[in-house]
């Protein structure tokens, strides 16, 4: 999901908190989606659940099966984005185990995602998995080892004065 939609959600949230309360199965929707938890996708069971609001019935809408697969679609862009929050690298077998997609969609939805910027991640085909690590840029690592090097002098200072203060007390 975007920024955006998750600024419409979460204003939706805010200003349609009653109306949502009266339909418990778009209220969960809505706060799944504002959480950054994995939101469990069994197509079948979804289908059950949300197939009787009219973007879903058939007999209402022509495109009730694309809405269907946007709605997955927005799930598994949502899943995929929390497990780069919490992980650095997982395996495409496990990632496709906690998003309950098969792995070729696993890989396909990364590939869209990065394509369109939406995520940041590589995939290794041969030792199967997912790394989301970000590059970091030449200036980055220079001025990290530089904080890092100050950080180290410092502490020599301060040992040498603490060194310099013991010698002059028991000189004395």
């Amino acid at each position: 999901f975007s920024h955006e939609k998750t600024n419409l959600l979460s204003i939706t949230h805010k200003l349609y908190r009653k109306e949502l309360e009266l339909n418990p199965l778009l209220d969960e929707l809505v706060q799944s989606f504002l959480t950054n938890e994995i939101i469990p996708l069994h197509s079948v069971e979804l289908f059950h659940r949300v197939g009787g609001y009219e973007p879903f019935r058939k007999d209402i809408m022509d495109e009730s099966e694309l809405h269907f697969k946007q709605l997955q679609r927005g799930i598994i862009h949502h899943n995929l984005k929390v497990v780069e929050l919490y992980y650095t690298r997982i395996t495409i077998k496990r990632l496709a185990e906690l998003s309950s997609i098969p792995t070729s969609l696993v890989e396909e939805e990364i590939s869209s995602m990065v394509y369109d910027g939406a995520l940041r991640a590589k995939i290794d085909r041969i030792a199967g998995t997912v790394d989301f690590r970000r590059k970091t840029q030449p200036a980055d690592t220079l001025n990290d080892w530089s904080r890092k090097l100050k950080a180290l002098l410092h502490l020599a200072e301060d040992t040498s004065n603490l060194i310099n203060r013991e010698h002059l007390i028991h000189s004395q």
